[in-house]
């Protein structure tokens, strides 16, 4: 019973898959065999419980059906086959049909292809036979109309002909006359009256055409005026109308004085009714363009510098701005050029201007040199300065001594600032009205022109002033030095003129030699600057030093160093000592504030060692005993705190050792040797120690000679 029962399951599985894919071995025994292995519930039997023997007979039995149904399957595949070829053969039956029906077809539209162009070939030939008789036929006939006007004239002297009497078939007669008169050029003398009555009917026609155009231009038009154009066009007078069209068009033109606006849209204005009225409008439109650049913009630009000759500043603005103008008008242009010249424009801008661009850097040079000239002027006159007899340099007005004008630098930033603006708006305008091959030269001369007046004639001079000004190097009285001020605003004058240089000549002569050119020009004005105010510097260093000899020598008694060894020591430092401090700080903020950089450096480092050693030389000419030797300490000690003030290392080293020298004039005598074998003395030479050594009181009662005897 379970046998059979396996059996029937085995079929209904085989049934219900078919073995459709996807198809797994697997599971099929899974499903197969589950009711043997596994109990109603689900679970699985233990192996005892197992009837192996009918599990067997049942896979027996599936095994068998399995073959059955291959077997069954084999031989559905090879009838199936069977169909599949005979329907093969089939089609390649009717696709072999189908191939020879379409090269049968391919055939046929091949021959009838070579049919119709055998016959097109014919129907050309025919045509053109056709055509070359019928253009005979109308050169005979167009002759013989030609001969019988001919002798209408050669008969009588106003022709009869209805063309040359109907005003409406003006054009009509104008071609006629156009191949009459061609006609006469070839005939000989005898014909000469026939040839005179032509030449005056063509004459009347083509006058008859211009005013029909004209008329018809003013009542606007358009298609008349195309017609009279396309007659006009075989005569000698088609010029004559292109030249009215174009004056016709300017009538009532330029009434609100922006003419170069008014150009640019008359231009297209013109240009679009060209288009329509003649056969070669782009002539026209360069012929329009070209008119309004020789008399419309010349005339202009004639007019508007008329107006301002009276001022050089003023010709040369307007010079520039028209020209400015003119150029991006020229360019606007460009869209209505037609021809093949891709300079046209700019060579009638040049046209335009040349008069006034041959003459414009002579004018631009005489304008920035007046115009540095009056500004110089005017600021000496009010700063009371007067140019010398005999070319010589500037001087103060009667009644103005220079100890009254102490401070001044007769250096205006005002008058630098619009020296330098003058020359960057004439770099602008020369930068403009320059051609290329003259930009570099002019710039160059232009640049000369502002290192003349802004550093010669203007720094140069004040540098030369307060040279002049500088107090003697033995002053008696504290000295004024207004150098150090000038010093100032020479490098800040000269630091705008390099930012000029950079920013607005550089650019336009970098690729030129003329860049080497200024660049020497301006090293050789600086240099010349600088020379003067290093010369003026070191005299000025001098007068500073030689009023500090002036109050040490003055101020500094042989007793403030040698007092009462009882007496107390009230006194920081002595008198002449506080007044050489005081001056020294005040010179010492005065170069600070006037110089920067490397060269405050350098002046101050040369103060500070003029001083240290006018106060080397200063102590030496006194004797120290233990009490005064504790003065000199205190002086060095406050020449030490203004020199460390001047930021200067090597300053604040030599005071520091002049500070260990003065010190000898405490020591002990048996502490001498030892102190004398420390820094920064032991690296001293022996006699400059001596020397200070020496300056004791006691030097010969203490037989101190006896330590740095050899």
């Amino acid at each position: 019973e379970l046998c059979v029962c396996l059996f029937r399951l085995a079929m209904e599985i085989i049934r219900e898959r078919d073995f459709e894919e996807p198809y797994s071995v697997s599971q099929f025994v899974e499903e197969l065999t589950s009711h043997v292995l596994r109990t109603p519930d689900g679970k699985k039997r233990d192996e005892k419980d197992i009837d192996t023997p009918s599990l067997l007979e049942a896979f027996k039995q599936s095994v068998d059906t399995l073959q059955g149904m291959g077997e069954k399957t084999a031989r559905r595949i090879e009838k199936l086959s069977k169909v599949c070829q005979e329907e093969e053969r089939r089609y390649s039956a009717n696709v072999s049909q189908v191939e020879r029906a379409v090269s049968q077809a391919y055939h046929h539209f091949q021959e009838l292809d070579e049919r119709i162009n055998g016959v097109a070939t014919k129907v050309v030939h025919l045509g053109d036979q056709l055509e070359g008789l019928n253009a005979s036929r109308t050169r005979a006939e167009n002759a013989r109309q030609i001969m019988q006007y001919f002798l209408e004239f050669f008969q009588s002297e106003q022709p009869s002909s209805i063309i040359f009497v109907d005003p409406s078939q003006l054009h009509k007669a104008a071609e006629v006359i156009h191949k009459l008169n061609f006609l006469c050029s070839d005939l000989p003398d005898k014909f000469l009256v026939v040839k005179k009555r032509i030449a005056t009917k063509y004459a009347n026609i083509e006058k008859e055409l211009l005013q029909e155009f004209d008329g018809a231009h003013l009542s606007n038009r358009v298609s008349w005026m195309k017609a009279c154009a396309e007659a006009l066009v075989q005569f000698k007078g088609y010029k004559t109308c292109t030249r009215r069209f174009i004056e016709q068009c300017q009538r009532g033109a330029f009434q609100s004085g922006e003419i170069f606006e008014e150009i640019y849209k008359l231009t297209g204005q013109v240009c679009e009714v060209a288009k329509t009225v003649f056969p070669t409008p782009e002539s026209v439109a360069d012929e329009f363009i070209q008119d309004m650049f020789e008399h419309r913009l010349q005339s202009h630009v004639k007019e508007q510098l008329s107006s301002t000759t009276r001022s050089q500043e003023g010709y040369l603005g307007m010079l520039f701005n028209l020209y400015t103008k003119t150029q991006k008008t020229a360019s606007r242009l460009e869209e209505y050029r037609h021809s093949s010249d891709s300079a046209l424009l700019s060579r009638l801008t040049q046209a335009v201007f040349l008069p006034h661009l041959s003459t414009y850097m002579r004018k631009e040079q005489k304008f920035l040199e007046e115009k540095y000239s009056h500004l110089l002027e005017g600021y000496y006159d009010s700063v009371g300065l007067h140019k010398q007899k005999g070319g010589g340099g500037l001087r103060l007005k009667k009644g103005d001594g220079a100890g009254s004008r102490v401070g001044e630098t007769f250096i205006s930033d005002d008058v630098a600032t619009m020296m330098l603006h003058e020359n960057k708006l004439a770099l602008k305008r020369c930068t403009s009205l320059s051609s290329t091959t003259d930009l570099s030269a002019n710039v160059n001369v232009i640049f000369h022109v502002l290192l003349d007046y802004l550093c010669f004639r203007h720094l140069d001079n004040a540098v030369d002033l307060a040279l002049a000004a500088l107090p003697s190097l033995e002053p008696k009285s504290s000295p004024e030095i207004s150098l150090f001020h000038v010093i100032s605003q020479v490098g800040k004058t000269f630091h705008l003129l390099e930012k000029h240089f950079v920013d607005n000549v550089i650019p336009l002569v970098s690729s030129s030699p003329v860049h080497a050119e200024c660049l020497h020009k301006k090293k050789e004005v600086s240099s010349q600057l600088e020379k003067k105010m290093d010369d003026g510097l070191d005299r000025a260093l001098s007068s500073v030093v030689g009023w500090i000899k002036h109050i040490l020598s003055n101020e500094q008694k042989k007793s403030d160093f040698k007092p009462e060894e009882t007496a107390s020591l009230n006194a920081v430092s002595t008198s002449a000592c506080c007044h050489t401090c005081h001056f020294l700080e005040t010179q010492r903020q005065i170069v600070a504030g006037c110089l920067d950089g490397k060269n405050r450096v350098a002046t101050l480092m040369e103060l500070g060692t003029r001083f240290h050693r006018v106060v080397v030389d200063h102590i030496q000419q006194f004797s120290f005993n233990s009490v005064g030797g504790m003065l000199a300490i205190c002086d060095v000690n406050e020449y030490r705190r203004i020199v460390k003030k001047f930021d200067i290392p090597f300053l604040n080293h030599l005071f520091e050792v002049l500070h260990s020298l003065c010190n000898l004039f405490i020591v002990a005598p048996h502490n001498l040797k030892q102190v004398c074998s420390e820094e920064p003395i032991a690296f001293l030479e022996k006699s400059v120690v001596l020397s200070f050594v020496q300056l004791r009181v006691d030097y010969k009662s203490s037989r101190l000679s006896k330590y740095f005897a050899l």
